[in-house]
């Protein structure tokens, strides 16, 4: 039977664990110790590894047991993608490059080689390293610009400046949280830094796609349209909500999955899942960012609307085999993640009517903790789903959703 190995941390969640034994395969992890690992029942082997620096995770490879002999490996967290890498070419298992990898974590080496692959598909953007170079960019460039973490996910620290004044204020702000916020979230093995580029104003989604060893990416049919924060009143730039409903016209789809193409060849992706964010308008598509991983809530959305297995997209490219992406749309559905507009305790969810049937609800924090914006280092408190046949009963479900509120004090 095929042993598939976590690098790092697993997924969180019981449920997602067991499709992938459901598929036939056992599990192990080569599991990051900085983490707490829940569920270790459920897998064959629970190997610790020293994730701290890429010359450590070498040395602990090096005294793991000769026996042990990985079918795959299978990378949930973006700290972990790198780390991926060293680790397949341990075991000589499918994989990515290492500079293909650093590419897919760093987002300002990630835009180099995107421009150098089509110029056309990614905003103009600079090294964020010095407070003048951010201020001459934008007199050139124009307001508004955002400035961003080369190696941060969940828009954490992603601010939009939209005058010389607020970018020198945030500059400095996000400078004194930016060595906190790595180490808050055990990002490991780079140097925090930031990165500055051009405000593109147009309709965000997102791609999901899985790329073979040899680089061939196939992509989801459906296409993820993104709601940011500040489309729906928050001084902030976190993803509001995610839906998949069908409703990109055929042209826009073509021009979308083109520049998600050509930015995953860009990058050299390969053996790995991959998710793009867009931003496209009536004239251009150009990519905000690419993840080496399946991107959050795709295993829910993809198999609500399309009955497809994320897991097992996952388990035939740790295998070196295609994907099989399979499924036509029958379901809508909608992940939401909702913030506080003010930093505080958390006090309330208001509007939060459990008798609702909402496909998903979690509350990350309890009362009395510390929330906040995705641009202060925070992550959602509250996240809701939503999968409905019904596009009526879907859009009144949304409705509701977005009357809920976080509450602090």
């Amino acid at each position: 039977m095929n042993i598939l190995y976590f690098v790092g941390r697993p997924y969180p969640h019981r449920s997602m664990l067991e499709r992938f034994r459901s598929l036939g395969y056992e599990l192990g992890v080569f599991y990051d110790p900085a983490n707490k690992l829940v569920h270790k029942d459920i897998f064959t082997q629970i190997i610790p590894l020293d994730f701290s620096s890429k010359e450590r995770l070498l040395a602990s490879l090096t005294r793991v047991s000769s026996e042990t002999q990985p079918s795959g490996l299978l990378c949930t967290y973006e700290n972990y993608i790198r780390s991926r890498t060293i680790i397949a070419n341990h075991f000589r298992l499918p994989t990515m490059s290492s500079d293909s990898a650093v590419a897919c974590t760093d987002k300002y080496i990630m835009r180099k080689k995107i421009q150098a692959y089509d110029s056309a598909i990614t905003p103009c953007f600079i090294n964020a390293t010095s407070l003048s170079d951010c201020l001459d960019f934008a007199n050139t460039h124009g307001y508004p610009v955002v400035l961003k973490p080369t190696g941060l996910v969940k828009s954490l620290l992603v601010s939009v400046c939209y005058s010389p004044k607020e970018l020198s204020d945030t500059y400095s702000r996000t400078k004194e949280l930016l060595h906190t916020i790595y180490a808050k979230y055990n990002v490991k093995d780079r140097t925090p830094s930031l990165i500055l580029e051009q405000f593109i104003d147009g309709n965000m989604c997102s791609v999901a796609g899985f790329v073979n060893k040899n680089g061939i990416p196939y992509l989801c049919d459906g296409i993820v349209e993104l709601t940011t924060a500040q489309q729906v009143g928050f001084n902030d730039n976190f993803l509001y909500s995610r839906k998949l409903t069908g409703d990109i016209s055929p042209s826009v789809k073509e021009r979308i999955l083109t520049a998600a193409t050509s930015g995953i060849r860009a990058l050299g992706i390969s053996s790995s899942p991959a998710h793009v964010e867009i931003i496209y308008n009536d004239t251009s598509a150009k990519i905000v960012e690419i993840g080496a991983r399946t991107g959050g809530y795709r295993p829910f959305m993809y198999g609500e609307s399309y009955g497809i297995n994320t897991f097992e997209q996952e388990a035939l490219l740790a295998l070196g085999r295609n994907p099989t992406l399979k499924g036509s749309f029958h379901r809508y559905t909608a992940m939401y993640e909702i913030f506080a507009k003010t930093t505080g305790l958390l006090k309330e969810f208001v509007n939060l009517d459990h008798t609702y049937d909402y496909a998903y609800v979690h509350d990350t924090i309890r009362p009395g903790s510390k929330t906040g914006a995705a641009s202060a280092g925070f992550k959602a408190p509250l996240i809701i789903g939503i999968s409905e046949a019904s596009r009526e009963r879907f859009n009144a479900l949304c409705q509701r959703v977005e009357k809920v509120e976080v509450i602090t004090e």
